[in-house]
């Protein structure tokens, strides 16, 4: 077997095992009915968006168990939404946060588009569809999905989560940590396996104590597990190829610890570094 196709290969094995997991029943979203007054259907086509890809992304975002705390302050980010603009976007933006998996959608594009350029959201939510089992009759094409990003890449987080995404970050930058040649960049594979992993743990169906690999975004995964799922975590340095490293940031005891995310230097294994994942733009530069 080339490389390539070992690649190819260990890339669909990734989305298959994720999709096994999925805990969305798509037979019942199939034959479940949605509704819009003309008055929204109005709003969508102003916008030159369909109000179906909107549907979706709730659906997708229901597996998502994301902390009370993080959800209220999703409420308020809501709320601010709300009277912010009175253009059809923001009128799509408050018919997609009706609900507590639209409230959802917005935390994950807000978190994306704190790192990322918007066109990611894109190819996130295309691979999420692919990694949560749906069937691909029901997918939106990925002109839709970039509807959406055209939409929803306006959204920034909560100022708590930017700042805490920064502060970590600012950790595998340090001159003292020795990375200067941290793994760059990470793919929409690698995003959504962290984040349903996140998600179990939160929920319960995983017990933690789990390591992810993640290169420079670890800091940017660390507060996404703190923020958006109430994670106990730790972010390490890692050196050379022992999952031993260097612990930059906890907060809380070793023995409570649910998830350790550690930075690795390029040429380290990193979690799906079999997959063909190519990284998404991302908006943080490495500083000199």
């Amino acid at each position: 077997m080339t490389r390539e196709d070992s690649s190819i290969s260990a890339t669909q094995r990734a989305i298959n095992e994720s999709a096994a997991r999925n805990k969305i029943d798509w037979t019942a979203v199939r034959t479940s009915t949605c509704s819009w007054t003309f008055e929204e259907l109005s709003r969508y086509s102003h916008c030159r968006v369909s109000p179906y890809v909107f549907a979706v992304a709730r659906a997708l975002c229901s597996q998502f168990s994301i902390s009370a705390s993080a959800r209220k302050e999703l409420t308020d980010l809501k709320q601010l939404l709300d009277t912010s603009g009175d253009d059809s976007s923001h009128h799509v933006l408050h018919l997609l946060t009706a609900s507590d998996e639209g409230l959802t959608v917005l935390g994950v594009c807000g978190i994306l588009n704190d790192y990322f350029h918007s066109a990611a959201l894109a190819e996130f939510f295309e691979t999420l569809a692919k990694m949560s089992g749906m069937p691909e009759t029901l997918r939106p094409a990925r002109g839709r999905w970039m509807e959406l990003a055209r939409i929803c890449g306006k959204i920034q987080p909560p100022d708590s989560f930017h700042s805490l995404a920064q502060d970590c970050s600012r950790l595998g930058l340090v001159e003292e940590a020795g990375n200067s040649d941290l793994e760059e960049g990470v793919g929409p594979i690698g995003v959504v396996s962290c984040i349903q992993g996140m998600s179990e743990i939160s929920s319960g169906e995983d017990d933690g104590r789990i390591i992810m690999l993640c290169g420079r975004s670890a800091g940017w995964h660390a507060a996404i597990a703190e923020w958006m799922f109430g994670l106990r975590i730790k972010l390490t340095i890692r050196d050379g190829m022992s999952f031993e490293g260097k612990t930059v940031l906890s907060n809380c005891q070793d023995d409570q610890v649910q998830l350790t995310l550690a930075f690795n230097n390029a040429g380290v294994p990193t979690d799906g570094s079999l997959v063909d994942d190519p990284p998404m733009p991302i908006k943080y530069q490495k500083e000199n």
